[in-house]
């Protein structure tokens, strides 16, 4: 039994030899790991600033496109009727009118 036991002392630093492989291997793909997800929040980041700044341009776009609208219903509200010559026909051309 003492033999035995004075055995298993002896080859416990090869066996614990195998275990700290096996963490060093562990350690190293848990340091890719935290390297793979620090560049993909990076990247992520820079998504999310880009979506903020297309937001910010697609208001702009919808707020000069409502602007333009705005502004040719006025246009169009200041040309005669329809049936009154040449500016009738102007209006039909903004409006889109084909009567």
């Amino acid at each position: 039994m003492v033999r035995d036991a004075l055995a298993l002392l002896a080859d416990l630093p090869q066996r614990l030899g195998g275990i700290g492989d096996a963490l060093g291997e562990a350690r190293q793909d848990l340091r890719q790991l935290v390297v793979t997800g620090q560049s993909q929040d990076a990247r992520v980041a820079r998504i999310e600033e880009a979506m903020v700044e297309f937001n910010g341009r697609l208001a702009t776009i919808e707020t000069l496109v409502s602007q333009l609208a705005h502004d040719v219903a006025d246009a169009t509200d200041r040309l005669p009727d329809q049936d009154t010559g040449p500016l009738g026909k102007a209006r039909d051309v903004l409006t889109g009118d084909s009567s």
